[in-house]
């Protein structure tokens, strides 16, 4: 199942503005209530280790992948961790499709970047946790920590992020309402609106959270 997220991370472009650089997200900071997640989350500090060894992660411009502009294995794009989060920095290819992404970044027509990854916790069941928590208000919430990505499909420059948030958005997993099990216990939740919803990702998460209720 596929998710994304979404970061307000400065860009940096190089002096020449062929090179690009930036963070995709942030280890161990709350995802904001603005980010239309109906819980907080938080990336564990180094939870892509695995699927940046394993994967082959593109960067893209908008999550389009007939416009790469680099790839993990052609060294055209280079991911890393550090003690901050995780960082990419890219070359930008000699091609009209550069020539234009290296502009807009000029110009500061992109500013924000964005990542999509799966979690699969039949296989690695300690990829995430589910548990009691506060969001960043002190409010009570449920936490989700992503411990260890399985897979880091992609990254992307964006122009603008769908929610804007710190860290982290995506469509709410629950057309028909907000499930009783969590409802009961954590009533103050809201759901983002419906024109929010991706319905193939609501299946999946609910039966993690349920599993994590038992």
């Amino acid at each position: 199942m596929l998710e994304r997220r979404y970061s307000q991370a400065e860009i940096r472009v190089s002096k020449s503005g062929r090179r690009a650089s930036g963070y995709i997200m942030r280890w161990n900071t709350k995802s904001k209530p603005s980010s239309g997640l109906p819980f907080t989350e938080i990336c564990a500090e180094r939870c892509c280790t695995n699927a940046l060894r394993t994967g082959d992660p593109v960067l893209l411009l908008d999550h389009n992948m007939g416009q790469v502009l680099g790839r993990q294995s052609a060294k055209t794009v280079r991911f890393s961790e550090d003690n901050s989060g995780l960082e990419f920095d890219c070359e930008l290819p000699n091609s009209p499709l550069g020539d234009n992404v290296a502009e807009s970044l000029r110009r500061g027509d992109l500013q924000s970047c964005s990542f999509g990854f799966s979690m699969n916790p039949d296989i690695d069941p300690d990829c995430e946790s589910w548990e009691d928590g506060e969001d960043e208000e002190g409010e009570r919430c449920v936490v989700r920590t992503l411990r260890q990505i399985s897979k880091l499909h992609e990254a992307s420059i964006v122009a603008s992020p769908a929610y804007p948030g710190t860290s982290a958005s995506v469509r709410s997993m629950f057309p028909n309402g907000m499930p009783l099990e969590i409802r009961s216990r954590y009533p103050k939740l809201v759901l983002p609106t419906l024109e929010q919803i991706a319905a193939v990702e609501r299946d999946e998460l609910l039966h993690r959270i349920k599993k994590s209720f038992v």
